[in-house]
Formats: C-alpha cells, sequence, structure tokens
C-alpha cells in the first residue's frame, strides 16, 4: 500500500480540534430562548456562568487563543468587559449585554475564524512556537518573577508551541461544553455528541 506524500494542514492532523469546536456550536444551538439566561447555584456561594455567559466565553477565547498566536493584545469584539484576572470590579465575570443566540453562534463562528489560519498551517510546524507565543512567554516571566513565583519549569518549557496552545484551547472548551450538556441533558434535550 502506497502511503501519501501529500503534505497535510495541523487541522488535518488533529481532528479533533474541529470536531470540538463543532459539538460546542451544536450545544449552543440547542439552547432554548428561556434557557440562555440560567445560572446554576453553587450552595457553597461561589459563582456560576449562565449557559449566555458559557458561549461568550468560549467565543471570547477562542479570539485570545487565536491572538497569542499572533501577537494581537486587541480586546476588539471580546464579550467579557472584566474578570479577576483583569482587576474588574464587583462580579468575577462581568460581560457586554448578552445578544440573541444567533449573534452568540455568529461569536463563536468569528473566533473559529480567527483560529482558522493556523489550523490550515502545515503539520511541520505543530511543535513551533510563533512570535506572539514568544512574547507571551516572556512578558509571563517577568510578571511570574516579580511575584516571587519559581519560575524553572516555565523557562525549561520555553514559549507554547501551536500545538500546546491548540490542547489548552479544546481543554478549556471540553470544561465549559461538559456544563452546557450537562445542564441541556438536565432540561431533557437530546445534547449528546455524535461520537
Amino acid at each position: 500500500m502506497a502511503v501519501s506524500t501529500q503534505a497535510i494542514t495541523i487541522g488535518q492532523h488533529l481532528p479533533w480540534v474541529n470536531s470540538t469546536m463543532d459539538y460546542t456550536d451544536r450545544l449552543v444551538e440547542l439552547i432554548p430562548y428561556e434557557l440562555l439566561d440560567y445560572r446554576a447555584v453553587d450552595p457553597n456561594g461561589y459563582f456560576f456562568f449562565s449557559l449566555a455567559e458559557v458561549a461568550m466565553h468560549l467565543a471570547d477565547e477562542r479570539r485570545e487563543f487565536a491572538r497569542m498566536f499572533e501577537g494581537n493584545p486587541s480586546r476588539e469584539e471580546f464579550w467579557m468587559v472584566s474578570n479577576w484576572e483583569t482587576g474588574g470590579d464587583g462580579a468575577p465575570w462581568e460581560f457586554v449585554q448578552r445578544g440573541t443566540r444567533e449573534q452568540l453562534l455568529a461569536g463563536l463562528r468569528e473566533g473559529r475564524k480567527e483560529l482558522e489560519p493556523w489550523l490550515q498551517l502545515p503539520l511541520e510546524r505543530l511543535h513551533e512556537s510563533t512570535e506572539g507565543t514568544a512574547h507571551k512567554h516572556s512578558e509571563l516571566l517577568v510578571d511570574f518573577k516579580a511575584k516571587g513565583l519559581d519560575t524553572r519549569e516555565m523557562e525549561l518549557r520555553g514559549p507554547s508551541t501551536i500545538n500546546r496552545v491548540l490542547f489548552a484551547l479544546i481543554v478549556h472548551e471540553c470544561g465549559h461544553r461538559a456544563y452546557l450538556q450537562t445542564v441541556l441533558r438536565l432540561q431533557g434535550i437530546d445534547a449528546r455528541g455524535d461520537y
């Protein structure tokens, strides 16, 4: 049997990146209007995202990861206004007023579109760092050292590679997506995946 010599892309080599985002988008499509603002209550008083806020956060994170590759610090078109990391007052996470489900889905698609150029790169680039991830690594080292944190492991690992960033994106998305799936299934909505 002949092995194909055609070059493949990172996205083709890691098909679960797109299938994970496909499933997230499908779950957001399933959220009924009356559940968009549903927010679970933690008996210990900890903050929970509403279902719409989960979708907004995931759209933002797709943009965040794509822009980290580029070294682009822009937060243009983000749903999040502030959180505990950005020094926001009040609630741990604050978002702009949510839109319709269609606007949430558009935000997810737009975030995904920003990731697409990185998934279209040839597979041989998978384990490379980008200018943006190298810059972010340097920034974090300065910040962590200023806080007196041990940075030896971080320095040993070096800047994130495209592979590591994509893994972080998917692990992050799967965690939040599990919450969406659980709430929808508890509401009697068939939120099973295709696989």
